[in-house]
């Protein structure tokens, strides 16, 4: 007897060990249990929502959407298709190219504050104009991940109002026929060389000026941009950029999205990036719906549908986007052993004033505005 209970029952510690152990051993089984039941309720859940979600869609019947140009119509259309087939509806997408964000971002501002619908259901932009409509209230807050299992949790921002859809990279560009990779930028002070005057394009946009501030301050970048007017650039959207660039008219451009580069290249322009200057500012381009839209179901239809294999396939496919945060996607491998510069989502939410001031002072150095 002795024997038996120094075994089971060594000492009073020994028994709080065992009876403690004992506990922690039927909570972990009873959780195991419990767990299918809990995935199988949350799937479940999702079922439920989309459900309700792809019925008032297909009420809706339409999506306006301002889309990048770069998708083109035809993207478009096998955008809308693919939807259609997946969660079998029958919408009718209504693509408004766009080649200039912040002109979109302030025609919905418009709207909205003059308390009329929005021209578009959904928007697609760069995080940095997206969160001027979030920064105003004016986008719709939605429960992605509670309603769809494949957009994960990192594809979410600014309180549930705006979806990730791919990740831009910003880097000077220059024509291969005029420049060698020798004779390139390998960093961005190389822009301010004088051999550069008269021949360097500079995109209408300051994003990535704003996102260099982050990194060199306030002075310095002023400064860079006001050196960087001396040099008697041609400013032009992207688009214009790529038909100068690739022409010979101008054989460098101080910064160029690597998506339009590689879609040049892929129609045989003699365009290349100039992917040893760093750091390398990403833009996060995203969906967000705003606030009053006529058709708000459709839009989240199809923000949700763009982060599905299928929709990923056809946005790369059409216009060469792809997300830095899916291994082995372009985007992915082109980021490794990059010195990537992200946004600072934090400041862009909470001091979005300070970042339009730095914004308009910057076009304004630029005599852009």
């Amino acid at each position: 007897m002795m024997g038996r209970r120094a075994c089971e029952f060594p000492n009073a510690k020994g028994s709080r060990q065992f009876r403690s152990a004992l506990v922690a051993t039927v909570a972990l089984a009873l959780l195991y249990l419990a767990l299918p039941q809990a995935s199988f309720a949350a799937t479940q859940t999702q079922s439920d929502k989309s459900s309700r979600l792809i019925a008032a869609a297909k009420e809706e019947g339409t999506i306006d959407f301002a889309g990048p140009s770069a998708l083109t119509p035809k993207g478009a259309q096998a955008l809308i298709a693919g939807l259609n087939k997946k969660y079998n509806v029958n919408l009718k997408l209504n693509y408004v190219p766009s080649t200039n964000y912040p002109a979109i971002a302030a025609q919905v501002i418009t709207e909205i504050q003059a308390g009329q619908p929005p021209t578009y259901d959904v928007v697609y932009m760069t995080e940095f104009n997206l969160a001027k409509l979030y920064s105003r209230g004016f986008l719709e807050s939605f429960d992605w991940t509670g309603t769809f299992s494949h957009i994960a949790r990192d594809s979410v921002f600014f309180d549930n109002q705006g979806i990730l859809t791919a990740t831009i990279f910003a880097l000077p560009a220059y024509n291969t026929r005029l420049v060698s990779p020798q004779q390139a930028p390998k960093q961005w002070e190389d822009l301010l060389d004088p051999k550069w005057k008269g021949k360097i394009i500079v995109p209408k946009y300051v994003q990535v000026w704003v996102s260099l501030a982050q990194t060199w301050g306030e002075k310095r970048t002023i400064d860079f941009v006001a050196r960087l007017k001396t040099q008697e650039p041609l400013f032009a959207l992207y688009p214009e950029m790529d038909t100068r660039l690739a022409s010979g008219e101008y054989p460098l451009a101080a910064n160029q999205l690597t998506f339009r580069v590689d879609v040049a290249k892929q129609r045989g322009m003699s365009i290349e990036y100039a992917d040893q200057v760093k750091p390398v500012p990403v833009l996060l381009d995203m969906m967000g719906i705003p606030k009053n839209a006529r058709h708000p179901n459709a839009a989240k239809l199809l923000a949700a549908f763009s982060l599905t294999p299928e929709g990923q396939e056809i946005w790369f496919q059409f216009s060469q986007r792809s997300s830095l945060f899916a291994p082995g996607t372009p985007a992915w491998k082109f980021a490794r052993g990059k010195e990537l510069l992200f946004r600072d989502m934090k400041a862009l939410v909470e001091k979005p004033e300070t970042i339009e001031k730095l914004e308009s002072k910057l076009a304004e150095v630029l005599g852009i505005r």
